[in-house]
């Protein structure tokens, strides 16, 4: 039996109290395409209530259904990622482009990048490029970036790096670290624009403060060309700090060999122990090689110590990274 509802008067506005249940679920129940797409996100996310891929379809295909262009490109994402649903790549392009057709920026991008690689639609790099620019025209950060990387690698256009770069600023003007951190780069090799070190530092610093960890190990490498140690491990450490694996390698390095600091084979223990917990592939290997290299050196009841002290940064770097509810 649907939720009692009452109406109560709050400054002069309308309030909907619902017994048992959210106003959202109420009027997507009532049929209200918004609130379906709304609770379609919930269930999506687990924002609020238990994640279930299921009813976030079921919502959202009623909402796009009615012409809610969002929950169609929601649909997409699910279709794209296969969230409860084997994967479907053509489907999710299907979803993207009704959606693009409602002029959702975010969809023109979704369909931008099946046309650039090929899911779900044919390969076809001038489709990508007018989807992006449609997107990027109504100020979508993440398509401005994806057409300076069309122009930086020549794809569906001529390599351009001066236009790359044009590209790569209108992104990063809207905070956008993966394009802060090719304007550092761009700056520091003098790509599309005059050789800038300090301006390549304070892009790489910036992406750093929007996420992106690349751009802190970057300055960290600089100034370990420069021999500025102690400023090097300081960058280092800010990026290991966000779980970059090999910031944590380089901190580990720099403590066992004394790169400008006291050797310390303890901390150098414990830092090698975090880069290959958080390593992949090359960086994997050698965190755990040098980790079982000190350990060798080092006293039982330091070891055990040393991976004590892991085990937590660990855990709080995982609770650090759990996504906002």
């Amino acid at each position: 039996m649907r939720a009692r509802q009452f109406l109560a008067l709050l400054g002069g506005g309308l309030l909907l109290v619902a017994c048992g249940q959210t106003p959202t679920r109420i009027f997507a129940e009532l049929g209200g395409r918004d609130s379906q797409a709304r609770l379609g996100w919930l269930y999506l996310r687990g924002d609020g209530v238990p994640r279930d891929y299921a009813k976030a379809r079921e919502w959202l295909k009623k909402a796009a259904d009615k012409g809610q262009a969002e929950a169609m490109d929601n649909l997409g994402i699910i279709y794209a990622n296969g969230k409860g649903v084997p994967p479907d790549l053509a489907e999710a392009a299907r979803w993207f482009r009704k959606a693009a057709d409602k002029n959702v920026p975010e969809a023109m991008d979704h369909l931008a990048y099946a046309y650039a690689t090929g899911k779900g639609v044919a390969l076809d790099y001038q489709e990508a490029l007018r989807f992006y620019r449609r997107a990027a025209d109504k100020g979508l950060a993440a398509a401005q970036f994806d057409i300076g990387t069309m122009y930086e690698n020549g794809r569906g256009v001529p390599q351009d790096d001066a236009e790359a770069f044009r590209w790569y600023q209108r992104a990063a003007q809207q905070g956008w670290a993966a394009a802060e951190y090719k304007l550092g780069w761009f700056c520091l090799d003098g790509r599309g624009t005059k050789k800038d070190r300090a301006e390549a530092l304070r892009w790489y610093a910036k992406a750093g403060e929007h996420g992106e960890p690349a751009g802190l190990l970057r300055i960290g490498a600089i100034y370990h060309g420069d021999a500025n140690y102690s400023e090097a491990l300081s960058w280092f450490k800010r990026a290991a700090e966000m779980g970059d694996s090999e910031s944590l390698y380089n901190v580990a390095v720099m403590y066992a060999y004394g790169h400008g600091i006291p050797v310390d084979g303890v901390e150098a223990y414990f830092w090698a122990i975090l880069a290959g917990a958080l390593g992949t592939g090359e960086n994997e290997t050698k965190g755990n090689v040098l980790g079982d290299e000190l350990a060798a050196k080092l006293s039982p009841l330091v070891v055990a110590q040393a991976r004590a002290r892991a085990t937590t940064w660990l855990a709080d770097f995982q609770k650090r990274r759990l996504p906002a509810p």
